[in-house]
């Protein structure tokens, strides 16, 4: 798997279009990945087929592809583009979002750990501060019904019913099968959670490993706005390393640990009694 698919929808977003692709193309890519860009134009009437046409990635990124179309909605631009995908892997991005630096590199090396189709990863959506976001913007974000972060905090995967969000998500072509968004939804919005409602069943949904961090939901960055917060971080094996990411439970740990030698026979094994590593 070396292979991915960055599919951009685009409506009359040549204002901030140009900004999200030069975060795009700037982005480290390690090898031996080989991204290509996918812009889909859902009948823009602005400058938004110049600005795509005019894009110019690194040579080690496979020719853009610009597909143009009839205004249709996100639904209808995110499908004409799946039907010239070719790659391993999708990225989904939305036209106006742009990426810190890394965050590429954080897609591909998450599928490159993690190669069976089930596995997707989402990244982290943050209103840009230039935009001074309304409190009702904020709101959204923070407990309201698009983007809420917030209520999976300290969770490693989210429920694609919930959070399939087509701005910024990446999957194995073979997850999606033959699904596609429904058409049905012809303006933007919804047609993304739709989707994540039919993978569901064969679809795990990790939250992309530092992402929260680098929008600043990490513990330096909570700190840096309120000195006094008490921040708690409980990890089975790391934040980082090869088995980051693997769940732990006592019963686990007794058994890697040794303390599992020390009960029952040399045959067969036996956990403590007591919780021991819960409780210490």
């Amino acid at each position: 798997m070396s292979s991915c698919d960055i599919i951009i929808p685009t409506h009359n977003n040549a204002a901030v279009l140009a900004r999200t692709l030069d975060a795009l193309i700037t982005q480290t890519v390690p090898s031996p990945w080989s991204p290509r860009l996918i812009i889909t134009d859902d009948g823009s009437t602005d400058q938004t087929k110049a600005i795509a046409q005019n894009i110019k990635p690194p040579a080690a990124w496979r020719p853009t592809r610009l597909v143009m179309g009839p205004r249709t909605g996100a639904a209808g631009a995110r499908n004409r583009a799946l039907d010239h995908a070719t790659a391993d892997l999708i990225m989904f991005l939305g036209a106006d979002i742009i990426l810190r630096p890394g965050a590429l590199a954080a897609h591909l090396h998450f599928h490159a750990a993690n190669p069976a189709a089930a596995d997707a990863a989402l990244g982290m959506v943050k209103w840009d501060p230039r935009l001074k976001p309304s409190p009702f913007m904020e709101w959204m974000t923070h407990g309201g019904g698009q983007n809420n972060f917030d209520s999976i905090l300290g969770d490693t995967q989210a429920d694609p019913r919930h959070y399939f969000y087509g701005s910024h998500l990446s999957l194995k072509r073979a997850a999606l099968r033959q699904a596609r968004f429904p058409a049905v939804y012809g303006s933007y919005g919804w047609e993304d959670i739709d989707l994540g409602r039919s993978l569901a069943p064969h679809l795990t949904l990790h939250v992309l490993p530092g992402a929260l961090e680098r929008h600043g939901f990490g513990a330096a960055g909570l700190r840096a706005g309120n000195p006094g917060l008490v921040n708690l971080q409980i990890s089975g094996y790391g934040s980082d390393g090869a088995a980051a990411r693997m769940k732990a439970y006592d019963f686990l740990v007794q058994a890697e640990s040794g303390v599992c030698s020390v009960t029952g026979t040399a045959e067969h094994p036996a956990r403590v009694g007591v919780s021991l590593c819960d409780i210490s």
